[in-house]
């Protein structure tokens, strides 16, 4: 049966994906995946400001309210969405889901923002779109087609900076009318040797040893016109010394990770619809201390049928299949899942838009359903302005990681899936006209997630999961910007603030505790605000990004809590024109306040750094 399955795969690879994301959120951009926004109605998505400096989760914290989990600077950086955890944010590239099957997260320090064309955010549970994981949020990258003329384009970055850093890039864009390609070579590394103070003396400076980073990537992307074809190839390598805690700061551990992701994708009309799909395979390679190795491999096919039912209703229904091998010291196993999926929108009226959809995924049982139903109506529409009103109600779920199920000793192959139940509902406000663009955005909701698994010692002392934890999540969201322009001056202002409480309703032991307490790592307030200027060639930006105090045990122990910390970044930079080549020149200062922090306890975070930034543009 699954020969006959990989073969059925294969030969759809040769009619598959390719296609524009269009929505009213976002603008009009050609990216080439699983496009499914129009599909999210009543849920929250935003693309992000492309940045081609730092890491995916540098990028991200800059410009949402959303949480970080960094064990230092460069170090491990994972993301909880709405009070959930790493493994309830679901990470797609390209439409492929690449979360890693033994841990089932992302370590988004491994990935330079440099390499990704476009990156959107999707808030709340949307497993019925994306599949496993996608209870709190959901991370969408893409390759985006670039627009090339005859001429080639080239990109050259170089920075240097504090402690240590600097970075090299290269991105080269070429096309001869019938072939477009896009090659991009990445280089960083950061000496991380920064001075922190002694907890509890302003007096004792102690200087960070052994948190060395050294990161290599490619990517190639390349677009056949005629045959709708897309490949799509990126292979990234980091080796680093892991930065030690504070309490023991001659620690000495390292870990080489090594991700190849490969992707072949292409679009054909068949009947009055178009037919995509994608075939995929991902390796993920890791060493830690040279002895100890974790290797998966990922072989996935994505396919689906889109069909216009009229000028404002469509379907989407398909298939995803993934097939695991995963080898570490421990296990050696082999997974398969499948989904099917099917996804409608329609305007009953002309002010009123409906999704509904629809998700059952298999792997060697039946795994839970997850439908999601969505809604927008617009309540005030004028020539300049618009409000409108969003509502969403969906379940989801995460399946069990390969770790959870056959880690040796410990593993439990019997555990449930997680399952979630997310109500949403919010208010969205633009005003638009020559000079001026306001927009605000509210949105209040409510999670729950039953059978979370949690690892804890058994009767013989051996750490193993089990389905114990039911955790309730509300929440409040804001988000706003601003822009203003004046003669020949331009003003933009964001500001956004998210209000979470996700409380533990189920003890873990019987003389627990933590009943009715936030989890750990949970920020209850955090808010990022940011202020830019631009005149002809000069711009400034000024951006603040507080994060709430944050627990770091179960019964929130104030002993063991992580202090709140609010950071003051500035940036100024100049545009310079030399014939055909544009200069970007700017200098970044970060923590200008000099602040010092911890993302997570007892790992120091540097204080105040500078970054010196040269992109040419040829």
């Amino acid at each position: 049966m699954r020969p006959f399955i990989l073969i059925v795969l294969c030969l759809s690879a040769l009619q598959s994906v390719s296609q524009e994301l269009d929505t009213l959120q976002l603008e009009e951009i050609e990216v080439y995946g699983a496009p499914i926004s129009k599909y999210s109605v009543g849920s929250k998505v935003i693309r992000l400001e492309k940045n081609e400096v730092g890491t995916l989760n540098r990028l991200i914290g800059d410009q949402l309210p959303v949480y970080f989990k960094t064990y230092g600077n460069g170090q491990l950086a994972t993301v909880a969405f709405r009070g959930t955890s790493a493994s309830h944010t679901a990470v797609l590239w390209n439409g492929i889901p690449v979360n890693s099957p033994t841990l089932g997260q992302t370590d988004f320090s491994l990935w330079p923002s440099f390499l990704v064309d476009d990156i959107a955010v999707q808030f709340g549970s949307s497993a019925s779109l994306y599949g496993s994981g996608a209870i709190g949020g959901s991370v969408l990258l893409e390759s985006a087609k670039p627009q090339v003329d005859k001429k080639p384009q080239v990109k050259i970055l170089s920075q240097l900076g504090s402690f240590g850093q600097f970075t090299n890039g290269l991105s080269a864009t070429y096309s001869n009318g019938n072939v477009t390609g896009q090659t991009k070579l990445f280089h960083h590394y950061i000496e991380n040797d920064f001075s922190y103070p002694l907890k509890g003396s302003n007096d004792i400076v102690l200087k960070q040893n052994n948190a060395r980073v050294k990161q290599y990537g490619v990517s190639q992307d390349i677009y056949f016109d005629r045959q709708d074809i897309a490949f799509h190839g990126q292979l990234l390598k980091n080796d680093r010394e892991i930065q030690p805690s504070i309490a023991n700061p001659t620690g000495n551990d390292q870990l080489e990770d090594t991700n190849l992701r490969l992707a072949l994708d292409q679009e054909i009309q068949l009947g009055q619809g178009n037919l995509n799909s994608t075939v995929a395979y991902i390796i993920n390679d890791q060493y830690f201390n040279e002895d100890s190795r974790v290797v998966s491999q990922q072989f996935s096919g994505v396919a689906n049928y889109e069909l216009a039912l009229s000028s404002a209703s469509s379907v989407r229904i398909g298939t995803n299949l993934n097939h695991f091998i995963a080898e570490t010291d421990n296990y050696y196993e082999t997974d398969w899942l499948t989904d099917f999926f099917a996804a409608f929108t329609f305007q009953p009226i002309n002010d009123w838009k409906v999704s509904l959809n629809l998700r059952q995924s298999l792997d060697n049982t039946l795994r839970p359903f997850a439908p999601s139903l969505g809604s927008e109506y617009k309540i005030l529409e004028t020539t300049k302005s618009q409000l409108a009103w969003t509502a969403q109600v969906s379940r989801a779920y995460r399946l069990p990681t390969l770790n959870d199920r056959f880690w040796q000793p410990g593993g439990n192959p019997n555990l449930n899936a997680e399952e979630s139940l997310n109500v949403e509902t919010g208010f969205n406000w633009s005003h638009n006209q020559e000079d001026l663009n306001i927009n605000f955005g509210l949105t209040a909701f409510r999670n729950w997630v039953d059978e979370w698994i949690i690892w804890l010692p058994n009767e013989s002392l051996v750490w193993s999961p089990s389905n114990i934890r039911n955790v309730r999540v509300s929440g409040l969201e804001f988000t706003s910007s601003i822009s203003y322009s004046i003669a020949d001056h331009y003003f933009n202002f964001r500001g956004n603030y998210s209000f979470i409480e996700s409380i533990n309703e189920s003890g873990l032991t019987v003389n627990d505790n933590s009943e009715g307490k936030q989890l750990p790592y949970v920020p209850k307030h955090q808010f990022n605000l940011g202020l830019g200027w631009k005149y002809k060639t000069w711009q400034a930006n000024v951006d603040n990004n507080f994060t709430g105090e944050r627990y770091t045990t179960d019964d929130n122990t104030a002993f063991n809590r992580v202090d709140e910390f609010n950071l003051l970044d500035l940036r100024v930079g100049k545009e310079i024109n030399l014939n055909s080549i544009k200069i970007n020149a700017s200098i970044e200062s970060r923590n200008i306040m000099d602040v010092y922090y911890e993302n997570l306890i007892n790992r120091a975070m540097p204080g105040r750094s500078y970054l010196f930034t040269l992109l040419f543009k040829i």
